[in-house]
C-alpha cells in the first residue's frame, strides 16, 4: 500500500493506495473549537445522531434506506476533541455513496421530531451507561487527575441527561456551520480511481471555506495529589469489579523517554493476547481474572497522558487480585525488563506493524489517527525503528522515572459491597 499526504490551507488529505481494491474508505475528522463543557458535550451527543437523521429532501427513514440500498455504510461519532465521519462502499456505489455523504454534510436538516427522539433515545443510553462498570471505573480513574475544563474530563451521566435537553435546532445548526469553516483533515483508502473520487468530493465540499479561528491546543495541568487515591462505585447487578489502575504520566509524544516507556508498557500489560506479563502472571499463573491489559494513553505532541492497567475481578478476589497487578507493576519498575522479553516484542510489534499495513481498514484508521495528532509518516517510521533499536537498559530506566507507584489511582465499579471494608483498608 502506498500513502500520500497533502497539506492546505484549510484541508489535510491523505490517501491509502492498494491497487485492485474494491472496497473504499474514508474517515474525515473535524476539529472541536469549543471550551470542554457539559454543554458542548451534550451538544456533540445530539449532534453525532441528528446528523444522520435526515438530510435535503431525505427524511431519517429514507436516508438509512439510500444508504443500505449502496450498500454503504456512513458513521458518525464524537470525542472531545473532533467530530469523526467514516464511509464505507464498493468502488462500484462509491460515486452515489459520495453523493449521499455530501448531501449529510451539506444540508443535515435537524428536524424538530427528529431532535426530541434523540434526546429521548441519548437519555435512555445514559441511563443504561450507568450499568456499564467498565466506563465507571475508567470515569473514577481518569476524572481523580482532571478538572472539568481538560479535554479529559468526564462529566457526570446525571448532567449530561439534563444538558441534552437544552440543545436546540439552533445550537445544531450554529454548531454545524463552526464546523464547515473549521480545517478538515481525512484519511481516503482503496485503488487510486477511488481515493480520486473521494478527493475531488472533499475539495468540492471545503470549497474556500477558511477558519478564522486558529484556536492552539491547551494543556490543562493534571491534579497534583501527594498520596495515592482509592475510587469505589457500587453498582451490585453486576458480576464482577472493574478495575482502571495507574497515574498520570509525564511524557509527550516528542519526549525521548517515550519510546522506551511504550515499549516496556508492552511487556507489562500488552492489549490482545497473551503475551503481556499481567496476563501471564495474573490471570493464567493466578487465575484470577480472564482479561488485564493495558498502555500509555491521551498522549499527544502537546498534552502529556497516563498510563493505565484495565481489569476485572470477582469480589471474593479483589483485594488478591489488586495485590498481584501491583506487585507485578512493581517488579517492572525494580527489575525492569529481560533480554529475553526485549527480543520477542520486538517481533510482536513488527508483526503488528505488519498486520495493519495487510488490511485497508486498519491502514486508513492508522494513518488518520496520526493526521489527527500532527505525526507525519516519517516521524512515525522514526519511532517505529526506535523500537526496534531498544535496549534493555532504555526500558527499565523509563519505567524507573515514570511508572509512579507513589500516587496511583485505584478505581473500581461493581458490587463493591460485599468487600468494600476490604478494599478500603487497602494500602495505596
Amino acid at each position: 500500500m502506498e500513502t500520500t499526504t497533502k497539506k492546505h490551507l484549510n484541508l489535510m488529505e491523505s490517501s491509502v493506495i492498494r491497487e485492485g481494491e474494491r472496497l473504499a474508505g474514508l474517515t474525515l475528522s473535524i476539529p472541536i473549537k469549543s471550551e470542554h463543557t457539559a454543554s458542548t458535550e451534550a451538544l456533540i451527543l445530539v449532534f453525532c445522531e441528528g446528523l444522520r437523521a435526515g438530510a435535503g429532501k431525505l427524511s431519517r427513514e429514507q436516508f438509512l434506506d439510500a444508504e443500505s440500498m449502496l450498500g454503504a455504510h456512513i458513521g458518525v461519532s464524537g470525542d472531545s476533541k473532533f467530530i469523526h465521519i467514516t464511509l464505507q462502499s464498493l468502488d462500484t456505489t462509491l460515486t452515489k455513496s459520495l453523493t449521499l455523504l455530501e448531501l449529510m454534510l451539506v444540508s443535515p436538516t435537524f428536524a424538530e421530531k427528529e431532535i426530541k427522539r434523540i434526546k429521548e433515545l441519548l437519555t435512555n443510553a445514559l441511563t443504561l451507561s450507568k450499568e456499564d462498570a467498565k466506563a465507571r471505573a475508567y470515569e473514577g480513574f481518569v476524572n481523580t487527575h482532571t478538572k472539568p475544563t481538560d479535554s479529559r474530563y468526564v462529566f457526570p451521566i446525571d448532567e449530561l441527561s439534563r444538558t441534552i435537553q437544552k440543545v436546540t435546532a439552533k445550537s445544531l445548526k450554529s454548531f454545524h456551520k463552526i464546523l464547515w469553516n473549521s480545517e478538515w483533515i481525512y484519511t481516503s483508502g482503496g485503488s487510486a480511481p477511488s481515493t480520486k473520487k473521494i478527493a475531488s468530493c472533499i475539495k468540492k465540499l471545503r470549497g474556500d471555506n477558511v477558519s478564522k479561528v486558529k484556536v492552539s491546543p491547551v494543556s490543562v495541568p493534571f491534579i497534583e495529589r501527594e498520596k495515592g487515591s482509592l475510587q469505589l462505585l457500587d453498582i451490585p447487578h453486576k458480576q464482577n469489579i472493574e478495575f482502571s489502575i495507574g497515574n498520570t504520566l509525564p511524557l509527550t509524544r516528542t519526549d525521548t523517554d517515550y519510546p522506551a516507556f511504550i515499549f516496556g508498557m508492552s511487556v507489562l500489560a500488552l492489549y490482545g493476547g497473551f503475551s503481556g506479563r499481567l496476563m501471564s502472571t495474573v490471570r493464567e499463573k493466578e487465575g484470577l481474572t480472564y482479561s488485564i491489559y493495558g498502555q500509555a494513553e491521551k498522549i499527544t505532541k502537546t498534552e502529556q497522558g497516563f498510563w493505565r492497567i484495565a481489569t476485572f475481578f470477582a469480589p471474593k478476589d479483589a483485594v488478591k487480585g489488586i495485590t498481584a497487578t501491583l506487585r507485578e507493576i512493581k517488579l517492572i519498575r525494580e527489575k525492569g525488563i529481560t533480554e529475553n522479553e526485549l527480543t520477542r516484542f520486538k517481533a510482536i510489534m513488527n508483526t503488528r506493524s505488519s498486520l495493519v499495513n495487510d488490511s485497508l481498514i486498519k491502514k486508513v484508521r492508522e494513518v488518520q489517527g496520526l493526521r489527527e495528532n500532527d505525526i507525519s509518516d516519517a516521524e512515525y517510521k522514526e519511532f517505529k525503528a526506535k523500537l526496534q533499536k531498544m535496549t534493555v537498559t532504555e526500558v527499565q530506566t523509563a519505567l524507573r522515572k515514570y511508572l509512579n507507584l507513589e500516587t496511583i489511582v485505584i478505581s473500581g465499579a461493581g458490587p463493591i459491597q460485599s468487600v468494600k471494608k476490604e478494599l478500603e483498608a487497602f494500602k495505596v
